[in-house]
């Protein structure tokens, strides 16, 4: 093994998580990795679904990403994403390629890929060695 081997992970899949992805995931877990705090998963969405179905928040930074799937035109999305922010659940509907901060408590879901007409890449990034959520009790 080489000096740096360590700092390389071979085809890092993750699981699938809902019947509707087809394509592989891509995943890291700091907690696989000396306990660095970042969860990243990248993901092709290529149909419709329903991704988060309730409210929740968390308690460390977490970015979205929502951009085209032509690697050569990443601004080419052709999608719409509905996302709910806020205690609210202030609708905000996506159909440009963009990155979302969530900040720490910030209650946001659900979040339903409503209309996919070419395939769009989904990154979701945590600052945590650990994604946890805290479910939104709506009082």
């Amino acid at each position: 093994m080489s000096k740096y081997a360590q700092y390389i992970r071979k085809n890092p899949l993750g699981p699938k998580l809902h019947d509707e992805q087809t394509a592989d995931i891509l995943s890291l877990r700091g907690a696989d990795w000396d306990g660095l705090p970042l969860v990243i998963r990248w993901e092709v969405v290529d149909n419709p679904f329903l991704l988060i179905t309730a409210p929740h928040s968390h308690e460390f930074h977490q970015f979205l990403g929502f951009i085209g799937g032509d690697v050569m035109n990443p601004l080419d999305f052709t999608a719409e994403v509905e996302l709910c922010l806020g205690e609210e659940q202030e609708k905000q509907v996506i159909t440009y390629t963009c990155l979302v901060h969530i900040p720490p408590g910030l209650v946001h879901g659900p979040m339903n890929f409503s209309r996919i007409d070419k395939p769009i890449r989904f990154y979701d990034i945590a600052l945590t060695p650990e994604y946890r959520r805290i479910p939104f009790q709506n009082h």
